[in-house]
């Protein structure tokens, strides 16, 4: 699902210790308040990092919880889970994405969950270049673009939070799919 050379260069950066992974305290408290909204027991964690976010204290916070989790980039998370979750979480994930191979990741997504998703996404350029020179955010696309890419390729379509983020804290956040 991932471009082999995408992912040749993010576990470069993996092994020069980028990406340990960990949403942010607002992005935490928006997933972690539709996760217990929609009733979810299991959670996919999809674009991990090193995982080293999902302490016992974390874990207790959203109800002892066992999270999966998911990187290409870390060995010990790098196989892509078949089974379905209640909620798939992506925090700073699909920005790092080509546009290309994105429908294929929210295609997996969509036909893996059963009640949610959060997808915290940074529309900016990353702080963070690859090793060929590249910025780490090889996909900046405005809200509309990710709402669309969304729409057209959903499998199943559960209540889902697009949250993006630009420069100045401007933050957008849209729901998907809510009933009303």
């Amino acid at each position: 699902m991932i471009d082999k050379k995408y992912k040749e260069l993010y576990q470069q950066m993996a092994e020069e210790g980028h990406f340990g992974g960990g949403p942010r305290p607002f992005e935490w408290k928006i997933a972690r308040k539709l996760f217990r909204k929609m009733q979810c027991s299991t959670l996919l964690d999809y674009g991990c990092g090193a995982g080293k976010q999902w302490n016992s204290k974390k874990v207790a916070e959203w109800g002892k919880l066992k999270p999966t989790l998911y990187d290409p980039a870390f060995a010990e998370h790098a196989k892509l889970p078949k089974q379905n979750f209640d909620m798939i979480m992506s925090t700073d994930v699909l920005e790092h994405i080509p546009d290309y191979t994105l429908p294929s990741v929210v295609r997996y997504c969509t036909s893996h969950v059963r009640k949610a998703q959060y997808h915290f996404i940074a529309n900016r350029p990353a702080m963070k270049e690859l090793p060929n020179g590249e910025n780490a955010h090889c996909s900046q696309q405005p809200l509309e673009w990710w709402v669309d890419l969304f729409e057209m390729h959903s499998v199943v379509k559960v209540p889902t939070i697009l949250h993006l983020f630009s420069y100045k804290n401007n933050r957008k956040i849209v729901k998907l799919w809510f009933k009303s």
